[in-house]
């Protein structure tokens, strides 16, 4: 039996209520194993978090083993940093330093 996206969906609304794989068997009338199969594969496709660029909006892609994008571009990237530079500490400190040493 080919089993729909409705009881993939009512086997994750179930779990992320407080039931157990095996009440959730009861329930459905499905194995406790498939139960536990569907369940981690569905949720985890419903719980991947989607990032957008902290300048335009835009989605960002992200690479598995690489390090979170917070920019989708070289340019939205300094553009950011460029209009921004009083509101962070770190800039602040090194315009400290450049500051003094200049004087």
């Amino acid at each position: 039996k080919v089993m729909t996206q409705t009881e993939r969906d009512e086997i994750v609304r179930l779990k992320e209520s407080g039931k157990t794989y095996k009440e959730i068997s009861d329930i459905t009338g499905i194995c406790v194993s498939t139960v536990k199969s569907i369940y981690s594969r569905t949720s985890t496709k419903q719980n991947e978090k989607v990032y957008y660029c902290k300048q335009c909006g835009k989605k960002l892609v992200m690479i598995k083993g690489k390090r979170q994008k917070v920019f989708c571009s070289d340019k939205c990237r300094m553009y950011f940093w460029r209009t921004h530079v009083s509101n962070f500490r770190h800039s602040q400190f090194f315009v400290s330093i450049t500051v003094s040493r200049f004087h």
